[in-house]
């Protein structure tokens, strides 16, 4: 069953267009950054140890210039950040439901 779910998944991440794409990565980024945090939670009895919380304030992005400056790939990285469950959820189906329709009106390559 994994296998037949796998392939959907690169199958759609191929040919698929780019909203799809984009809600792909989002999920898997944010599958790795919860296994991250369970594996950190595992290795400090359960709780989520600082250092994941400085791993997560690294890969934000700040409201202070002088930080976004020393960390210039938040400005990236922050579009791919979901810790939350509901967070990614609604947040997919906004790209879902919005990409499309900006899709439409400028097309699928752009």
């Amino acid at each position: 069953m994994l296998n037949s779910i796998w392939e959907d998944v690169k199958r759609q991440f191929s040919y698929g267009n780019r909203v799809t794409q984009l809600i792909i990565v989002n999920v898997a980024v944010f599958i790795l950054i919860n296994l991250v945090m369970l594996g950190m939670s595992i290795g400090n009895g359960l709780e989520i140890p600082p250092s994941f919380d400085r791993l997560v304030n690294a890969l934000s992005i700040s409201a202070d210039w002088k930080e976004v400056i020393t960390h210039p790939w938040s400005v990236f990285t922050h579009i791919f950040l979901h810790e939350m469950p509901f967070h990614i959820l609604f947040n997919m189906l906004n790209l879902y439901w919005f990409g499309r329709i900006v899709a439409d009106f400028i097309g699928n390559q752009k």
